[in-house]
């Protein structure tokens, strides 16, 4: 028997403060503590004779249980189900449950980490069922099958049950010995097919037992995404000939077999044509009603689809249960998402990301739908931590459940894993068919498969595939991709089904709502986008109709010409101050060419104006501006610097205005000079007021003058930033050398500001030099560590560079 918990909860998000009615299941943005709080009644009948299991099949990401005061259960993960005893003498008539809530997720020890780009958005609340199982006082808490294909005709089932007791006082036979027996019927038609000889044992009260009952079937109907036959498989536990209590599971039998380059099912060789699913919905979130899961996986099987894939989140039990009754095999996986090095080697992250599989393992097994166990998504495969983490996986796996582990990774070269791993799916980050042809030449040692393909469009653009993000470049890349993939590799599959919200905002949204990710053949709301009907034909082998190139005209709008324009304005600037402001050439040249010469004129005369400083200032900070504004508008659609970018501003407002600011040349050239000017006036007063603790008498001009000509070689960026947003898209490697030139640059002008102020002031000279590094240090120092320590920025730059390794 079943007691429903859904309906109507009190919640609170203030610490318990107010409370206000939800209906639940429940999912929401807020993003902290809630506590959800229900009274609900049961009868004196049921109490007396019967115990109580609480299932709770999500609630995210945290969750404190208590019933009537009494702690019942600490869990953490939010895809996995939560299935506990409830101790005797807890539950009474009248009961209150309250679960506390935690949606707060970090980059430190939670699966999945925080602030994610390329994964569903991670909403908070009692997302799933949440109910109570009356069981008998002897009760078969869990039951998982192992099958073995002695011939295409003979299988073989073992049943392995846990029972386990409660106070046995109540029984009709209060005695200790018991049977177990398992029978098997065919869901269709529901004849009962085999049943196992009993097996006796003995069991005392508050006890647990492993049993095993086997099966033989003969000319099993066996279950494929073609025919996707299931069986009921009843167990059921006797005290003597009394019916005492018995569990019934819905399963199938599948014999799959996986080499390099072929899948067989059932003896028979199949391509698996799939697509990766986001089981959130726009108007329910995470707490999706299960007749949108139904309609959606139907629609789905009409496109000629037999495998889904939830990237990088275990499945909703409903989508279990709906695959394996309409044919649709199942890559199931863990949030084990972007996960670095570091937290690879923390044995207590690893520990969780083990417990977490486990749970997954234990919970799906009995289903024929899932065909492999996902590892991890985009973690480290380039270092040894990896390889331990995986070999870890696999045992884990393998106490649990005999089918294959694989992970997904766009590491294409150094990888450790792959002689470790069963599997491994390739995720294609690049929308450029050029690169998905250069795949032929790489293969491993494992069976590989394509875990994902595509990329976000403008889903208003009809501008022909020549226009990179139109609906009809999409449909040319999926379909000329799919020729190649179907070729090459077992599996394939699409990046989205639908559109879905992103936990992080993106930094190049292509959809009025930066959070949306529009990578779907669907759109948000399950509209279908220009792509569909071409999939559906290419997938049911049905023709090909001729896809439109357009006039190749880019729909989004590029705005490097604003580099152009301010970049030339700058040089025109700076060239005719050299020409026309009185001393101001001759000065540079003194500057570059002899400096020690130009700093005692200072020192003597300070002859510069401040209207040379200021123009030069000016020009040097148009310059950092323009360069550093067409960098970041180059890496805009880099999704590594995406995801680096939203370890840094983890607040969503923070994102989308770093977004903002980057996207719109005209704001981020204005501000980024508005900084460096405004910084040159701003260190140099601090710089002159720590004169005082030189003795020495300050003269802020002076100072201002130093400062501003001792930055003079990084004028050199005016023309840098002019050209390199067209210089990066032909040779992408400009971007670092242009860095590591600005690093040497910015060096060398902190040295010669250190020279400056020292010849300027008359200071000793290891004295200056050890006060100069100091307030470096500290400056950059505190920049670093609140990247390092607070957002472990560099845990996270150093994982971006391991794909290209």
């Amino acid at each position: 028997m079943r007691i429903g918990l859904n309906g109507v909860w009190q919640v609170s998000f203030d610490n318990s403060a107010a409370f206000s009615n939800f209906s639940v299941p429940l999912a929401y943005t807020f993003t902290g503590n809630s506590v959800f709080a229900k009274d609900f009644k049961l009868p004196d009948s049921l109490l007396k004779n019967y115990a109580f299991l609480l299932v709770a099949e999500s609630i995210n990401y945290t969750s404190d249980i208590r019933i009537n005061d009494a702690f019942i259960t600490l869990h953490s993960g939010g895809f996995s189900s939560i299935v506990t005893p409830v101790d005797e003498n807890i539950l009474r008539e009248n009961n209150r449950i309250v679960i506390k809530v935690n949606n707060e997720l970090n980059n430190k020890n939670t699966l999945p980490l925080e602030a994610q780009v390329n994964y569903q958005k991670n909403y908070g609340g009692i997302c799933g069922d949440i109910y109570l199982i009356v069981v008998p006082k002897i009760y078969v808490f869990d039951n998982y099958i192992t099958t073995i294909f002695d011939s295409e005709t003979h299988l073989r089932i073992v049943n392995n049950i846990d029972i386990n007791s409660g106070n046995l006082g109540n029984l009709n036979n209060p005695g200790s010995s018991f049977s177990v027996r398992t029978q098997v019927y065919k869901k269709s038609g529901g004849d009962e097919i085999t049943e196992s000889p009993s097996v006796k044992f003995e069991l005392g009260e508050y006890q647990s037992k492993r049993l095993v009952n086997e099966l033989a079937i003969k000319s099993p109907s066996l279950w494929s995404p073609d025919s996707p036959e299931l069986y009921y498989l009843k167990t059921s536990v006797y005290s003597g000939d009394l019916l005492i209590d018995e569990k019934t599971i819905e399963t199938g039998f599948c014999n799959i077999l996986i080499g390099n380059i072929d899948l067989t099912v059932n003896n028979k060789n199949i391509v698996l044509n799939g697509i990766n699913y986001y089981d959130n919905s726009p108007k329910f979130a995470s707490a999706v009603e299960y007749s949108e899961i139904e309609k959606d996986l139907r629609k789905i099987k009409e496109l000629g689809i037999n495998c889904i894939r939830i990237p990088g989140k275990s499945a909703n039990p409903y989508v279990i249960n709906a695959c394996q009754r309409i044919g649709l095999f199942l890559l199931e996986e863990i949030p084990f998402n972007e996960v670095p090095e570091e937290l690879l080697s923390s044995k207590d992250y690893k520990e969780k990301a083990l417990e977490y599989m486990s749970e997954i393992v234990k919970r799906d097994r009995n289903s024929p739908s899932v065909l492999m166990w996902g590892a991890g998504n985009d973690f480290d495969v380039s270092v040894n931590s990896a390889a331990e983490y995986m070999k870890s996986i696999k045992e884990t796996v393998s106490l649990l459940d005999k089918r294959k582990v694989y992970y997904t990774s766009r590491s294409l070269n150094t990888d450790v894993c792959a002689e470790i791993a069963d599997a491994k799916g390739i995720n294609i980050i690049s929308g450029d068919l050029n690169k998905i042809s250069g795949l032929s030449s790489m293969r491993l040692k494992l069976p590989v498969f394509i875990s994902s393909y595509g990329y976000c469009i403008d889903n208003f653009n009809r501008n022909g595939y020549g226009d990179f993000f139109s609906n009809e470049a999409q449909a040319r890349f999926l379909t000329e991709s799919y020729k190649f993939f179907s070729k090459q590799y077992f599996g394939s599959f699409i990046k989205s089904y639908s559109d879905f919200v992103s936990q992080s905002p993106l930094l190049y949204p292509l959809s009025p709502d930066n959070e949306v990710n529009t990578s779907g053949i669907f759109d948000l709301k399950r509209e279908a986008k220009y792509s569909v009907p071409f999939i559906k034909r290419l997938l049911n082998n049905q023709g090909f109709q001729k896809i439109p190139e357009g006039n190749g005209e880019n729909g989004q709008g590029e705005k490097h010409y604003v580099y152009i324009i301010f970049g030339v304005f700058g040089i025109m600037l700076f060239v005719f101050s050299l020409g026309r402001i009185r001393y101001f050439n001759s000065n540079t040249w003194r500057s570059l060419i002899t400096p020690s010469n130009f700093l005692y004129i200072v020192r003597e005369q300070n002859p510069v104006s401040y209207f040379q400083n200021l123009v030069l200032s000016f020009c040097t900070s148009a310059g950092l501006a323009v360069y550093f504004s067409s960098v970041l508008y180059s890496l805009r659609q880099s999704n590594g610097f995406d995801m680096i970018l939203s370890k840094i501003f983890s607040s969503d407002f923070l994102k989308s205005a770093a977004g903002d600011f980057i996207n719109n040349p005209f704001l981020s050239i204005l501000l980024f000079f508005v900084f460096f000017f405004l910084s040159s006036f701003v260190l140099s007063f601090l710089l002159n007021n720590l004169m005082i603790f030189s003795r020495r008498m300050s003269n802020l001009k002076a100072t201002y003058t130093v400062f501003v000509w001792s930055f003079l070689p990084l004028v050199i960026f005016l023309l840098l930033g002019t050209v390199f947003y067209r210089i990066s898209l032909s040779q992408p490697e400009f971007l670092k050398y242009s860095l590591l030139l600005f690093i040497v640059l910015y060096v060398f002008s902190l040295y010669k500001l250190t020279s400056g102020l020292r010849v300027v002031y008359e200071l000793g000279v290891i004295k200056t030099y050890f006060y100069a590094i100091l307030l470096v240090l500290i400056f950059h120092g505190s920049v670093l560590s609140y990247l390092v320590i607070f957002k472990s920025v560099n845990i996270f730059i150093s994982l971006v560079l391991s794909y290209g390794a």
